[in-house]
């Protein structure tokens, strides 16, 4: 007997619960409208859509249980205010306050699980992807100013090294270690296609030094610079693309700032002056395109380099100074006011490195200033600091504005990403100058191979032309012309 009325009462419960089911799914069918008009208007008076994503994880859960609550206080007022809603029983209110805050709460804590899920394998594969550092390095541009330095940088660190080289500028630079076990020297022009893809054969990552510097140089000859600069960085990009390594850094410059007397970051607008920052630039944006998840170029906006190098360049301003002071006893100063950033050779050469053995999620797609923000300084203030290290030399200022770039830079964004900081003063480079002449290294500055401008205007420049007419690579300088003075 007990049995039966055990039964029965169960079966009426199930009765019951069947009939409050039913009752509820009803009652939020007919209302449902009105609940989500409700509900998406309080959430977007609270700020949950707005400024919810700011809140840490308690706050968030506070702010939905109170709107929440808001939302169903709201609609049992209107449901008993208003005759043509259905006026549900208070039971109803509760259970759909409980199971919608539930929810809310749930799907909440479950999206915060899988993002967390998601970045930590994330962080898993980047790890794992950056357990195999590059070995291998081409240097486009190895026997250059930075990339003689570079390469024995390189070499003393264990590197197998690559170079890709023209030897526009002759291969004294490298005559030194041209019989390291560890170095591979190629012979070819960078905007022949072959030579870069039979350079990139094996190599894990690619240092691109290799186009025409500095203003006076780049304006030899527009069409040679264009192919150099832009068409031939374009074509090395893509074939390092294709062969999969996925480390490219790209030595740009901070000329492409142009003028302008704020302190300019990475963020800060380009605005370029020359055909080599314009070139500069449209490279820059060319190597951007072509980011993806295979291929993260990093690039370099390198302050005014100066120092002693293999490959000795004189058409720099703190080399030229100091070379003059020393040679002829007078330090010419044309305007003077002038800002600009200036960093030692030795220490680009130390930012590639360190830029090579960070951890590729770290700095992929960065673009980088080289330098340091104590290296900022007026022409004038470089010659002062020259002047007292030069016994018997003057400083004469001419009043000639021939240059207009003006930049000082903030480096602050490097140090924070990588730890890198400038180990070389100004006068460190001018003592390597002076160390120089006295030991018979330079005798005289004005020789054409220490300036890029007077080879481009030799026998190699007119080389250099051939070339040009040889390869008739794809685009051509017309076109490309217009599209970086649009």
């Amino acid at each position: 007997m007990l049995t039966k009325f055990i039964l029965a009462a169960s079966a009426t419960e199930l009765t019951a619960l069947r009939t409050a089911g039913i009752n509820f799914a009803t009652l939020y069918l007919q209302t449902v409208g009105i609940i989500v008009v409700i509900g998406i208007l309080i959430f977007a008076v609270s700020g949950f859509y707005s400024h919810g994503r700011y809140y840490r994880s308690k706050y968030k859960a506070i702010l939905i249980i109170n709107s929440n609550s808001l939302v169903w206080l709201l609609i049992a007022i209107l449901a008993y205010l208003i005759p043509v809603l259905p006026t549900p029983p208070r039971s109803v209110f509760i259970f759909g306050w409980l199971s919608s805050s539930a929810f809310l709460l749930g799907a909440r804590f479950w999206s915060r699980f899988w993002r967390q899920a998601i970045k930590l394998e994330a962080r898993i594969l980047r790890q794992a992807h950056d357990i195999e550092k590059p070995k291998h390095i081409l240097i486009i541009g190895g026997a250059g100013f930075i990339g003689s330095v570079l390469v024995r940088m390189l070499l003393n660190s264990g590197y197998r090294v690559r170079v890709l080289d023209n030897f526009l500028y002759d291969q004294k630079s490298l005559d030194a270690v041209q019989d390291h076990p560890m170095l591979d020297i190629h012979t070819g022009d960078s905007r022949e296609v072959s030579s870069v893809v039979q350079s990139m054969d094996g190599v894990d990552a690619v240092v691109h030094l290799g186009e025409i510097v500095g203003d006076p140089a780049c304006a030899v000859n527009d069409d040679v610079t264009i192919q150099i600069n832009i068409a031939a960085t374009r074509m090395i990009a893509e074939a390092a693309k294709g062969y999969g390594i996925g480390r490219f850094i790209y030595a740009s410059s901070c000329s492409v700032y142009g003028a302008s007397d704020q302190v300019l970051n990475e963020d800060s607008k380009v605005e370029p002056l020359s055909l080599y920052a314009k070139a500069k630039v449209a490279a820059e944006e060319s190597l951007n395109s072509l980011a993806g998840t295979d291929f993260h170029p990093v690039i370099l906006r390198l302050s005014t380099v100066y120092g002693f190098s293999p490959r000795p360049r004189f058409d720099l301003v703190v080399n030229l100074l100091a070379a003059k002071g020393i040679q002829e006893g007078e330090i010419t100063i044309i305007g003077g006011e002038q800002w600009r950033p200036f960093v030692h050779v030795k220490d680009v050469s130390r930012a590639i490195k360190m830029i090579l053995e960070s951890p590729l999620g770290d700095i992929a797609g960065n673009v980088y200033n080289v330098g340091a923000n104590n290296l900022n300084y007026t022409i004038c203030e470089v010659g002062k600091i020259i002047h007292p290290m030069i016994p018997g030399s003057r400083i004469v200022e001419l009043d000639e504005d021939y240059d207009l770039r003006n930049y000082r830079v903030s480096f602050d964004k490097i140090t924070a990403d990588i730890g890198f900081e400038c180990q070389h003063s100004l006068q460190y480079g001018i003592a390597e100058i002076q160390e120089a002449y006295a030991n018979g290294q330079i005798l005289d500055y004005r020789l054409r191979e220490y300036s890029n401008y007077k080879v481009l205007l030799g026998e190699n420049g007119r080389l250099l032309q051939r070339y040009n007419e040889l390869f008739q690579l794809y685009p051509q300088p017309e076109r490309v012309r217009e599209e970086i003075n649009a």
